[in-house]
């Protein structure tokens, strides 16, 4: 072979190796496009996903500050009755002293109107024998 030849033998093997080259290297874009592409999704998705939780997370906060609202109406309610039973027993323990002089002030009534009524039947009795006499 010549050297015109040897030189065209090697520039197609140089040739060869260059499209195995590229052919290569459009492997690797692929594949790299592709694994971008699948990158891209997980952020996709991985973003909806923080999207999702960040709603979840608002609406939670949201049912803790109306428990805790609740939760402070319901212990200001329970100081108010309990508040409102002392005041309540309190109340019910004067109207049962009140009755209690009632009925002890009706026995003491009691006693000077028979005292009142021996009395009178006493005098009357006097009368009675003063009248006969």
């Amino acid at each position: 072979m010549n050297l015109k030849e040897n030189e065209i033998v090697k520039l197609n093997r140089d040739i060869t190796d260059l499209h195995r080259s590229l052919a290569a290297k459009e492997e690797e874009c692929l594949s790299a496009s592709q694994s971008t592409q699948g990158a891209q999704h997980r952020e996709a998705t991985a973003n909806s996903h923080i999207h999702k939780l960040e709603s979840i997370i608002e609406e939670m906060r949201g049912q803790v500050s109306d428990a805790k609202a609740l939760h402070r109406q319901s212990v200001y309610d329970g100081e108010h009755c309990e508040r409102r039973v002392k005041l309540l027993e309190e109340e019910l323990n004067s109207a049962r002293n009140e009755a209690a002089k009632g009925v002890e002030e009706i026995g003491v009534l009691q006693n000077r109107l028979k005292e009142a009524a021996n009395a009178t039947h006493s005098h009357k009795d006097l009368l009675k024998s003063e009248v006969s006499i």
